[in-house]
């Protein structure tokens, strides 16, 4: 048989059970909000990076491509080069000549292709003996006169140097609803590098 239960004992058993029962509601509820926090987080990033990825002008992209030019730094340009979506969106809605020049890349190739291309024309630039930090941005060539939406357009950016000749820096840029972005080749031209230094 099983011992008698005393009224202490029940209140007790009574007050136990309802600290057991809030613990785990407490428990419970940090879970869903923390949950909930991390989802919000990783929405936040991403309207980040779709708010801040591409340019709004052709010349805000030459500028943007100096200032990295002159840092020799690539990390500025990673999120403004056309990614997957990008991609995806010209294909729909872009000509066929627009369609030939980007069925040729993959979204990575695209990325990996302009980096290369990048690392390139610093190389170049040393070749040249250009101190990057103290190129100045001369002017900027585009044709931007299309209305269509998806589209690519050639750049050329005319650099100076204090001990070297304007020497000129091109690259494509997709527009792609009022937003532009880089396209590869990107090169460096100049007279005294060697055809095949620049293709």
């Amino acid at each position: 048989m099983f011992p008698a239960t005393t009224p202490e004992t029940h209140k007790l058993m009574k007050k136990r059970s309802f600290t057991y029962y809030l613990i785990a509601f407490l428990f419970l509820l940090l879970s869903t909000a923390a949950t909930a926090q991390e989802q919000d987080s990783l929405e936040v990033q991403r309207l980040r990076q779709n708010q801040f990825s591409g340019a709004a002008s052709v010349e805000a992209l030459a500028t943007l491509l100096h200032n990295a030019l002159q840092h020799t730094n690539f990390e500025p340009l990673y999120k403004h080069v056309v990614d997957k979506q990008v991609y995806d969106k010209m294909l729909q809605l872009s000509t066929v000549p627009v369609r030939e020049t980007l069925i040729i890349y993959t979204p990575d190739q695209i990325l990996q292709d302009f980096q290369r291309n990048f690392n390139k024309v610093i190389r170049d630039g040393i070749t040249l003996e250009v101190s990057w930090p103290e190129t100045g941005l001369q002017s900027i060539k585009a044709d931007t006169s299309s209305h269509l939406n998806a589209v690519i357009i050639p750049v050329q950016l005319t650099l100076t140097s204090p001990v070297n000749p304007p020497f000129k820096v091109i690259f494509n840029a997709a527009r792609l609803d009022n937003q532009f972005f880089y396209l590869p080749p990107l090169q460096l031209v100049s007279p005294d590098l060697a055809p095949d230094e620049y293709r």
